[in-house]
């Protein structure tokens, strides 16, 4: 039984890399390892391929090369939208965002924003705007203790329905995903129409966005 668990497990890391390392050229890549745990997967490795630009990844942080190069890598450097919808913290592994130097859009869960919210509106003066997400399903305090030591501008705490794949599946489809929707109240924000001090954006059925 461990002979066959390993070579099942070699044999998806292969078909997951192959897989990879056929979209070259990539500019918009999603990555979900949530029933993922391989250790030995070369990420980064097949990212270099690609010329990315916006980036949705969960990185398990067992993955060796991303403990290893992580945000230093250069398939990272023309990253411009970078979501991190993990729920671990991993600040060690996500300090670093300052380094990118085309980064201009941040989503994080709150979860992930707790340990690094403050830090990354101080260090990355280039960013825009920084999502910090939650959806109706999680915990109704996700969110709560964030807006009130919120005071950046830049920041905009969103509460959505639904998942992260139905966002996704949403914006490529081309409807507008939460990062559009973000956007739109930024600007709002940044014409008068909504007060500069105002950060949160709930979009579930109980309520009316502003």
């Amino acid at each position: 039984m461990a002979v066959y668990n390993r070579r099942r497990r070699e044999d998806m890391i292969n078909r997951y890399m192959d897989l990879l390392l056929k979209c070259p050229g990539t500019m918009d890549l999603v990555l979900d390892f949530t029933d993922f745990d391989f250790d030995d997967l070369d990420l980064l490795g097949a990212m270099q391929q690609m010329r990315l630009q916006r980036l949705a990844i969960n990185v398990p942080l067992a993955i060796s090369t991303w403990k290893l190069a992580g945000l230093h890598d250069p398939s990272l450097l023309s990253l411009t939208h970078l979501d991190l919808y993990q729920e671990e913290a991993a600040q060690q592994y996500w300090c670093g965002l300052a380094t990118l130097p085309a980064l201009m859009r941040l989503a994080l869960l709150p979860s992930v924003a707790t340990a690094i919210l403050a830090t990354i509106v101080t260090e990355c003066t280039r960013l825009e705007l920084v999502i910090v997400m939650a959806y109706s399903w999680m915990a109704a305090s996700d969110n709560t203790n964030l807006v009130s030591t919120v005071t950046d501008p830049r920041v905009v705490t969103m509460t959505m329905e639904g998942t992260h794949k139905t966002d996704w599946e949403l914006g490529v489809s081309g409807g507008d995903d939460f990062w559009a929707r973000a956007i739109a109240f930024d600007n709002r924000k940044r014409s008068g129409e909504i007060d500069r001090d105002c950060y949160v954006l709930d979009e579930t059925p109980t309520t009316q966005p502003p």
